[in-house]
């Protein structure tokens, strides 16, 4: 849609039947671009002709359609075509919420079927407490699921999931994923330098820190290293100074803590770490700290 601005100019008066003879007032039409439609997806949608809602402008329109939950695009697009060109593209849809600047509030669930292993994104939007799929990870059929780890970034709208074991012959993977809400699809990222399952992950100042984990060999790593979401580059950090594959972590005061997680009881103390990535140094954990982890 646009919108179109009048201004009167005043022009000079002529006699009847002068070659030089305008009009007064003169109009001058100028074209201002609405902020709510870019140019490619309002051509597109003016191609059908009737309003995206009768009686409305389509600005205001495409405003009350973004916000319709994911769980009804599927009845809803067969409105119309027009209803049907907006809504029957995820990635257009999500974009346009993007950059109108609506929020997302999406809580992830990693669920599997417990026989066949078989691996299933569920989505429970927070704002009209609504479920929903996401399309499946492009990764092998016969995985672990507990081997994965996953962490977001809620700003950008994106999920990581990075690791994992393949089931049948218990080895790790050095694979990451990454989902987008606003593409509605997963890409496949530079791999992890080390691959590992059952390790520690977390997003500290937007990086994604990894450590410990059982190697190919299934004996525990001491490495670690950090993911730049924006570069897509992996590189190395400081070794944790003990091989130890990780049940639960958690972020406190900008530092990375990791512990075995042992089940409760505790028949002997878990071992922990804390990461500083100020200063790029491990230091163990305080005993009373790591005996107040329940683990998996």
């Amino acid at each position: 849609m646009q919108r179109v601005r009048f201004s009167s100019q005043k022009a000079p008066v002529h006699k009847l039947g002068d070659s030089q003879m305008t009009l007064s007032p003169k109009f001058r039409v100028a074209v201002i671009q609405s902020s709510l439609l870019n140019p490619s997806l309002e051509f597109e949608l003016s191609l059908q002709g009737e309003p995206l809602i009768p009686g409305l402008p389509d600005d205001v329109a495409l405003n009350c359609l973004l916000r319709l939950p994911v769980e009804n695009h599927g009845a809803c697009r067969v409105v119309c075509k027009r209803w049907h060109l907006l809504l029957g593209n995820k990635e257009r849809f999500f974009t346009r919420r993007k950059e109108l600047g609506f929020k997302d509030p999406w809580l992830f669930v990693f669920a599997f079927h417990k026989c066949t292993g078989k691996i299933q994104w569920q989505v429970l939007d927070l704002t009209h407490f609504s479920w929903h799929t996401i399309p499946a990870m492009p990764c092998k059929d016969k995985v672990c699921p507990h081997g994965f780890r996953c962490v977001s970034i809620p700003r950008e709208g994106s999920l990581f999931v990075c690791g994992g074991m393949v089931s049948d012959v218990d080895c790790p993977l050095d694979l990451v994923l990454k989902y987008e809400i606003h593409k509605n699809r997963w890409t496949v990222m530079n791999k992890m330098n080390t691959a590992r399952s059952f390790f520690a992950s977390e997003v500290i100042n937007g990086m994604i820190y990894v450590a410990g984990g059982n190697s190919g060999d299934l004996f525990e790593l001491d490495s670690a290293e950090v993911l730049d979401p924006e570069k897509g580059n992996w590189h190395s950090i400081a070794s944790m100074g003990t091989n130890m594959a990780s049940y639960d972590s958690a972020v406190l005061n900008g530092k990375l803590l990791v512990t075995e997680g042992w089940l409760w009881p505790f028949f002997v103390s878990p071992r922990g770490q804390v990461y500083d990535p100020r200063t790029n140094n491990w230091e163990s954990m305080a005993v009373g700290l790591r005996e107040g982890w329940t683990g998996s």
